[in-house]
């Protein structure tokens, strides 16, 4: 119980620091934000005001209602990023009619998230707590396994709300259209990916330089909104291409057995 101590006293730290807003980037889709994960106390106004939630109860419903406004949201985010993207243009008819269903289809894909999530994390945060009882490098070195796992068990989703946004598909085929591209174009996903996420998370550390109470973080802001919309569309010229090579490379294997 003693080894278990100082661990019980971090997530403690972190459950009072933790700032439920950080939800409104739920995944699949949601909105993005440089400085939702974390908890500032000052702005350039000057001291920010805070609610704690003091109930189990409290912080689910919180929960709940502000992913289902992230998601919400940010389908609307990537439906005109998508058009504008592949077409050119941002056709808000289309994008306001096209909106609702699309919506539903990220809940339902959002909930498979998660119940994946759930059963990738829960068994191994209960490994990874038995392992760092044996020391910290241990513990250091199981947790860099395990995000590798997630990595490769999470890649093929990655393009799951691409279908759904870009070509109206349901839930399960986008899921599948997914899952093939992934395995077709692993090498140039992999790099892809990677690229987008290491250039998206590198900036940040630039964004958030100056501290909280400069009026230049606004820049921070702005920079981290601006190469976040930029990955986004880029990714939907990559999801348009691979699947237009997926096709003809399908095409010409067909040619060849004629």
């Amino acid at each position: 119980m003693e080894l278990l101590q100082p661990m019980q006293e971090f997530w403690a730290v972190q459950a009072e620091t933790f700032n439920l807003l950080v939800f409104l980037r739920s995944y699949p889709v949601g909105i993005t934000s440089l400085i939702a994960s974390n908890l500032p106390l000052t702005s350039p106004l000057g001291t920010l005001q805070s609610w704690e939630i003091g109930s189990a109860g409290g912080v689910f419903l919180a929960f709940v209602v502000i992913s289902l406004i992230g998601i919400t949201l940010g389908t609307l985010y990537f439906i005109g990023i998508a058009q504008a993207a592949i077409i050119g243009d941002i056709s808000w008819r289309e994008v306001f009619s096209e909106w609702p269903r699309s919506t539903l289809q990220m809940v339902i894909l959002a909930l498979l998230w998660t119940v994946l999530l759930l059963l990738i994390t829960i068994p191994g945060s209960f490994i990874i707590s038995l392992v760092m009882l044996g020391g910290s490098t241990y513990g250091l070195c199981a947790i860099f396994i395990f995000a590798g796992v997630i990595f490769w068990m999470i890649l093929p989703l990655v393009f799951s709300p691409h279908g759904i946004v870009l070509y109206q598909m349901g839930f399960f085929e986008s899921l599948k259209v997914s899952v093939n591209l992934t395995r077709r174009t692993l090498p140039s996903t992999v790099l892809f990916v990677m690229a987008a996420f290491l250039l998206s998370k590198g900036l940040d550390l630039l964004w958030m330089i100056e501290d909280d109470t400069s009026w230049l973080i606004l820049v921070g802001i702005l920079g981290h909104a601006f190469v976040t919309t930029g990955l986004l569309a880029s990714s939907f010229v990559y999801y348009r291409d691979a699947l237009h090579w997926i096709r003809e490379m399908v095409k010409l294997r067909e040619l060849n057995t004629i």
